[in-house]
């Protein structure tokens, strides 16, 4: 580093350092470049020709969100299945897909009715509560 005496700025440059080196040396200055002293000039280089610019990455779509109607409708038969303690499972097994009521992907509505499903500790009201479930949210979805 050289310490500019005119301004007092620190300089790391190799051109404003080779550029005062060469006036100074022509005034007759003390400052003088050893023998072994080589300058490294690192000028950016341009092209002629201008690099195209990459492709913009593609928004993904939102993800699609179940009726509310839909969760409603599958809140509802969970609680004719499981009574009065399906309120506080149902929105346990919504935080932990990390949705709200109103805000469920279609994509995770499947998985929200097989957590539910395992908390219903009859195997046989499990199985339709499960089938009765996927059909009727089948049906809501495509019709």
């Amino acid at each position: 580093m050289w310490d500019d005496e005119d301004t007092r700025r620190w300089s790391t440059d190799a051109v404003l350092l080779e550029v005062t080196r060469q006036t100074d040396e022509s005034e007759g200055s003390s400052l003088r470049r050893r023998p072994d002293e080589t300058v490294v000039m690192a000028m950016p280089v341009r092209t002629a020709v201008p690099t195209p610019m990459p492709a913009p990455i593609p928004a993904e779509s939102p993800p699609a969100y179940a009726a509310s109607e839909s969760i409603r409708a599958l809140f509802d038969g969970y609680v004719r299945v499981l009574g009065p303690a399906a309120k506080a499972v149902f929105a346990e097994e919504l935080r932990a897909i990390g949705a709200a009521p109103s805000r469920v992907p279609v994509a995770a509505v499947r998985d929200l009715i097989m957590l539910l499903a395992y908390r219903i500790p009859a195997g046989g009201a499990r199985e339709r509560f499960v089938e009765e479930s996927i059909t009727r949210f089948q049906q809501q979805v495509s019709g």
